[in-house]
């Protein structure tokens, strides 16, 4: 996680603040914004997926906090009950089903709580 301040130059007839934001370290996703002018960070309820087409960004803090802060990693054993799969790099990852769902320690169901492993162990 980083801390991002937007420098975009906009093309508008009105003010459009550049804001401050906390984005994860790809700037794919935002957990929150420090409003222009201010100092305080305001946290999303949930991650918001950030639009960067046409956007400029400059890097105000290389660290901040752990991705895992915001995106908990997913933590499955490897034991009864697991499926083990491997990912497109190779990589082993494990399914376990819970209430009904299928649950992977893959990253891409860390951030959107679903992945093309669960969505094949769902059919």
């Amino acid at each position: 996680m980083k801390y991002y301040q937007e420098t975009t130059v906009w093309s508008t007839d009105y003010v459009v603040p550049n804001h401050t934001y906390y984005m994860t370290d790809d700037r794919s996703k935002a957990v929150g914004y420090i409003p222009a002018g201010t100092k305080r960070l305001v946290k999303f309820s949930t991650p918001m997926r950030i639009d960067g087409r046409g956007r400029q960004f400059t890097v105000l803090s290389e660290k901040g906090e752990a991705d895992e802060v915001y995106f908990p990693k997913v933590e499955v054993a490897s034991g009864a009950g697991a499926v083990e799969v491997e990912g497109s790099g190779g990589k082993k990852y494990y399914l376990t089903k819970s209430g009904g769902r299928w649950r992977c320690t893959c990253p891409g169901y860390t951030f959107r709580h679903t992945c093309k492993h669960t969505t094949t162990m769902q059919n």
